[in-house]
């Protein structure tokens, strides 16, 4: 887990029940010993365990414990950290058990008498035979019990505890070999063995088309694979035929309790494993650590990467734990968050830091190791190793990786709210939701835009009424002066008028473009300066690459440096030359000038002034461009607006396509959930959204609510309405069933600003997520249900989700205990393996039926928050916590032991 590790749940350990010791008849002893140098045996014993990861043994020697050497052995093993279980491999003959006899392996509790274990063999399973079951060279005999075989097993069990294991069943003193399979069924059936070795698929089946097996029966029998070995190298390194290791695995937090080790055996399908251990490859969270003078400051967590469960009284700090991963992570919340920052604020306290790190799965065999850490009122930061990362969590954590989070509150927030429904069915679907609704609001925004410069552009197009009167009004003006020929007297100065108005036009551009020049330069500038300034702050081992990019920046910057100034002396020269033409200009048109004077005096008193044309002259060939612009403009309006057609119809088809992203997970949901849940998707079925929308959209136009909730449910969506509004009066009253003064009112309030029809053409419903659930076979949606009830469909729909870490706060506050025992508790185990759950919970079904592999009952003590308690469900201590604060608590394991066929003495903790 961490460096220095606080896990004290569950994990997978390698078990070996079937081994024999060096006192074994036929043991080979290493090269160079014998039994003369048995601590030095013993030694290399133990060292072979520990080399083999093997955590958890039992020496189950021939008819009898071999105490001198099971004792120096478990006490070795259990200062390495191994816990060897006494047992016994138990051999009868054929006259006893079949045609060719039968090897039980009894395995017993850790701290068992020894002596006593052998007294009772010898009195319940040798009957009055005096010959001795184990010879003086470890060789034995068969027993010899009294009554049947399985009365003798069944009592043993009951005096003593032990687990049963049918030992290689396809050797001839084995299962198969000895029993036919009806024989063997009614051995098993009578016994009830914890675990046969190599039980495989084809001999449960062969079992159950005997008709006398339940299938519940061979549903808590184990297969375990062991060494069952003559030699010290032979311990933890045989295989079977084809090559696969024989070994177990069993999910366990305690090592030396055998009510562990059997509830393992009967819940197997969860909890062991043969040949190798299951690995998380998906991103889980390993440990949390709160600094700080708050009510968690000090607490310091591993997780298991499986299911965690926080239990304690109220006011112990579940919920704010769980709330502060939320604040590390920076999750976004479904409900108010006053409360929520009330309850970190006081978590942590003034200054308090949360640390939590997670293990992030690249893919199989590969992890990255992150850590996020946080200070009360201030942003997250995450590092990878000792290196900064400048993502925030939910960007290092990824489209399908980001958690689920969810209160009691939040759940009761979302059956209450269709748009929360939506947002969590997105979040949900993850990152292709986020982009197609992306794709929608980028259309939605583009739009926007294209409303804008259309609006700008008929503004301005507005003007061009006005410019095309005044350019005739010139143009009838010249003509007056073209009767009396006195624009072919002055043909050369309305020449020169025009060319004048030309240069200067030239001029004013050519100032525009040194103003954008020595804009240029000023933005060069600013790019050049942050760069650098970013890569002087380099501290890595790789340093020097960071400045071997300055210098190619500052060399890009020499030569642009260069290029600008050449440009800015080539500006400074052109206006030079420029206002000497214009001086050349000025002096060359004054003979002109001279001639216009003459002229003026010629014509006299009459009204036609050559000043005038001249003036009319110049306007004119000033306004024609700025009319050829708006001609311009106006085939630019034309293509916006075709444009805008376009993207009004993407902007329906992206729709659509959520729509249908939605659906498509709705559909999975339900089929995960199917005779239980039922999510279906209308798409743009919100109706009642759509007329609160058009509300407030129409405010302050008159309309009543009644008209726009027809308007609403009429209305495909907001440019079918924009479309009727176009079509006018008659076709508002005949789509919207609107009566002749609503519409007008309409038309009205939408003429008075030309954007709101643009606006109205944007809006849409939304899709509808309808959730139902199935109660006494009738399917009930969610206003129908009870709070308990649609707090299950919303859990249930939460659990389906297998890829998705989920943190959860006392689901099950109204929840029915049924819905837990039928529904949560089935998903919980189904996905064991396949995500991290941490949940707060006051239920017990949750921990003990779920089996969590990580229980933390808290506490307080002096204002802190405090671990009373922790490990996984088989621990004694937590199964004593778990009775003591949880009400249902003895029920629930009264529940699991039935469940497990756990009503042994001994067995049902």
């Amino acid at each position: 887990m961490t460096e220095k590790s606080l896990y004290h749940g569950a994990r997978w350990i390698r078990c070996d029940l079937h081994l024999h010791s060096p006192g074994a008849h036929g043991f080979t002893f290493p090269p160079g010993l014998s039994a003369a140098q048995r601590d030095e045996v013993v030694a290399q014993y133990v060292q072979q365990l520990q080399a083999q990861g093997i955590a958890i043994a039992a020496i189950t020697d021939y008819q009898q414990i071999r105490t001198k050497w099971f004792i120096p052995i478990q006490q070795e093993a259990k200062k390495a950290g191994i816990y060897v279980y006494p047992g016994v491999e138990l051999s009868f003959g054929g006259s006893v058990a079949g045609k060719y006899g039968l090897h039980v392996l009894a395995i017993f509790p850790y701290d068992s008498d020894l002596q006593e274990i052998n007294r009772r063999i010898d009195k319940l399973l040798d009957g009055d035979v005096q010959e001795e079951l184990v010879r003086e060279n470890g060789s034995h005999r068969d027993l010899k019990p009294r009554e049947n075989l399985a009365d003798c097993l069944i009592r043993l069990r009951r005096e003593t505890g032990c687990l049963l294991v049918f030992a290689h069943p396809n050797d001839e003193n084995g299962l198969w070999k000895t029993y036919q399979p009806g024989e063997a069924a009614d051995l098993l059936v009578r016994v009830e063995p914890d675990a046969i070795e190599q039980f495989e698929e084809r001999d449960r089946q062969r079992l159950q088309d005997t008709g006398k097996v339940h299938p519940t029966l061979l549903g808590r029998i184990a297969c375990v694979r062991s060494s069952d070995n003559h030699s010290i190298a032979e311990i933890g390194t045989k295989t079977l035929s084809e090559g696969a290791p024989r070994a177990t695995y069993v999910k366990l937090s305690v090592l030396d309790d055998l009510r562990a080790i059997r509830l393992a055996l009967h819940d197997h399908a969860l909890l062991v494993r043969v040949g190798e251990p299951p690995k998380a490859e998906y991103t889980h969270f390993v440990h949390l650590e709160i600094e700080g003078n708050g009510f968690l400051g000090g607490l310091s967590l591993d997780f298991s990467p499986e299911m965690n469960v926080l239990i304690g009284g109220r006011g112990v700090g579940k919920s704010a734990l769980l709330e502060v991963i939320r604040y590390a992570l920076d999750l976004p919340a479904y409900a108010p968050t006053a409360y929520r920052e009330g309850l970190v604020k006081h978590a942590l306290g003034s200054g308090g830091k949360v640390v939590l790190a997670f293990y992030q799965v690249v893919r199989p065999g590969i992890e990255r190791h992150y850590r996020i850490e946080r200070v009360w009122d201030e942003q997250p930061r995450v590092f990878e190793g000792e290196r900064s990362v400048s993502l925030s969590p939910l960007e290092v954590l990824g489209e399908r990786e980001a958690p689920l989070f969810f209160g009691q509150r939040e759940i009761y927030e979302v059956t209450q709210s269709a748009r929360l429904r939506r947002r969590l069915l997105d979040e949900i679907i993850g990152r292709t939701a986020e982009m197609q609704l992306g794709q929608v609001k980028r259309i939605t925004e583009e739009l926007q835009r294209n409303a804008r410069t259309i609006l700008e552009h008929q503004e301005r197009l507005a003007q061009r009424k006005d410019l095309e009167k005044r350019l005739q009004e010139i143009e009838h003006q010249i003509a007056l002066y073209q009767q009396y020929g006195i624009t072919q007297k002055l043909q050369q100065a309305t020449a020169l008028a025009r060319d004048e108005e030309r240069l200067k036009r030239a001029h004013e551009q050519l100032s525009q473009a040194q103003a954008d020049w020595q804009e240029v330069q000023q933005r060069l500038a600013e790019h050049w300066t942050n760069a650098l300034a970013g890569l002087k702050q380099a501290d890595s081992v790789q340093a020097a690459l960071l400045q071997q990019a300055a210098e190619v920046l500052r060399g890009l910057q020499d030569a642009f440096d260069g290029y600008l100034q050449q440009g800015e002396a080539s500006f400074q020269q052109a206006r030079a030359e420029f206002d000497r033409l214009l001086a050349r200009w000025e002096q060359e048109r004054r003979p002109l000038d001279e001639e216009i004077q003459r002229l003026k005096r010629e014509l006299g008193t009459q009204s036609l002034d050559p000043d005038v044309l001249i003036r009319l002259t110049q306007e004119q060939e000033a306004l024609r461009p700025q009319w050829e612009t708006l001609r311009k403009i106006e085939t630019t309006t034309a293509n916006l607006q075709e444009e805008r057609r376009e993207k009004l119809a993407d902007l329906r088809e992206q729709r659509r396509q959520v729509f249908q992203l939605r659906q498509q997970q709705a559909q999975v949901i339900s089929q995960a959930l199917k005779d239980r849940v039922s999510v279906v998707v209308e798409y743009r079925g919100q109706r009642q959204e759509f007329a609160e929308r058009l509300s407030a959209f129409f405010s302050g136009s008159g309309l009543d609510k009644e008209s726009l909730r027809r308007l609403a449910e009429k209305g495909t969506d907001g440019i079918a309405l924009a479309e009727w509004v176009r079509q006018g009066e008659k076709a508002l009253c005949q789509n919207a069933d609107l009566t002749s003064a609503r519409a007008q009112q309409m038309l009205r309030f939408l003429e008075q600003n030309p954007q709101r029809i643009y606006e109205l053409e944007v809006l849409a419903p939304e899709d509808e997520v309808e959730v139902q659930l199935k109660v006494n076979d009738l399917w009930l949606p969610l206003e129908k249900l009870s709070a308990g009830q649609r707090a299950t469909a919303m859990l249930l729909i939460l659990l389906t989700q297998h890829d998705r870490l989920l943190l959860i706060d006392q689901p099950e506050d109204d929840l029915d205990n049924r819905f837990i025992f039928d529904d949560v508790v089935p998903l919980l185990r189904e996905q064991k393996g396949k995500r991290q759950i941490i949940a707060a919970t006051h239920n017990p079904n949750i921990p003990v039926l779920g089996h969590a592999e990580l229980v933390v009952a808290l506490e307080a003590q002096e204002e802190h928050a405090a671990v009373a308690i922790q490990g996984a469900i088989d621990r004694k201590t937590v199964q004593d916590v778990v009775r003591r604060v949880m009400e249902g608590g003895e029920e629930a394991f009264r529940r699991r032991a039935e469940k497990y066929g756990l009503n042994i003495q001994g067995g049902s903790g």
